[in-house]
């Protein structure tokens, strides 16, 4: 029985980010890559203003009720794995309470609220900016994965554990939207789209989105992304492939990698072409 989804991975960068968020009546881009890794930046923005926004600011002061009660995991907003709506809850709550967050003693260090200029959408665009708000790359996969109804909730998976779901392929003529490209157990991003696979030089075009920082920063889409089969084994014995192009805007990663596919997830565009 085949999974069908609707909404391609781009279609989740461009909710992501192009317009973005809609928050009442603005929209917030999310292009900011933010990974609670300390070696890929860390999140120690991200934990303080929007712990502080949490635990100092109620949504209710009669009952004391905190945002946090009305997201789905909050948490994940500071590790770069958070569910959208609950970015758009917390943009909001934010939004609701910009004085109070100008004001805070804590948060008197930070930039966007000490600059009297800057009004609320600026400030939040500035907060996206400067990484409290952001979203690491297994954060957009499995988001993805459940924004396009694959998933109910989020799985707390690093990039070697999709292969619980998504098996790894032999060749490149397998290889079709919606499978994965993974760097060993470290990084993560999903094929959008195959533009065309040459038998003869068993090359492949593909583009591919991700979360990641380089060229483009956050929720991006890489087009023109030339793959070719390479010697030997990636990780736990997939077969390896090699990144000939690294695509447009470039991805910032691009050591060999292995692609993992689900069986029978299939974008509803491509069923007219079986």
């Amino acid at each position: 029985m085949p999974i069908v989804v609707t909404d391609t991975p781009s279609d989740f960068v461009d909710y992501l980010t192009d317009p973005g968020l809609p928050v009442y009546d603005m929209n917030i881009p999310l292009t900011q890559y933010v990974c609670s890794n300390p070696n890929f930046g860390g999140n120690a923005e991200a934990a303080q203003v929007i712990g502080y926004a949490n635990q100092k600011i109620f949504v209710d002061e009669i009952s004391k009720t905190r945002i946090n009660s009305r997201t789905r995991n909050i948490g994940r907003l500071t590790t770069g794995q958070g569910y959208p709506d609950d970015f758009i809850l917390l943009m909001e709550h934010m939004t609701d309470n910009i004085d109070k967050m100008r004001s805070a003693p804590e948060l008197k260090n930070k930039e966007y609220f000490r600059d009297p200029n800057l009004g609320v959408e600026a400030i939040l665009n500035k907060m996206v900016e400067k990484k409290v708000f952001g979203m690491d790359c297994i954060g957009f996969v499995s988001q993805y994965l459940v924004y396009a109804g694959v998933w109910q909730e989020y799985k707390t998976y690093y990039p070697a554990d999709y292969r619980r779901e998504f098996k790894p392929v032999k060749s490149l003529s397998e290889v079709q939207r919606l499978c994965l490209v993974i760097w060993n157990n470290y990084h993560i991003g999903i094929i959008d789209n195959v533009d065309s696979y040459d038998s003869d030089t068993d090359e492949i075009l593909v583009d591919i989105c991700q979360s990641s920082s380089g060229e483009a920063k956050g929720p991006q889409t890489n087009d023109g992304v030339t793959l070719r089969k390479s010697p030997g084994d990636a990780y736990e014995g997939a077969q390896k492939f090699k990144i000939f192009r690294a695509g447009s805007p470039a991805m910032p990663v691009k050591a060999p990698v292995y692609i993992c596919k689900m069986p029978g997830l299939v974008w509803q565009g491509d069923l007219a072409y079986d």
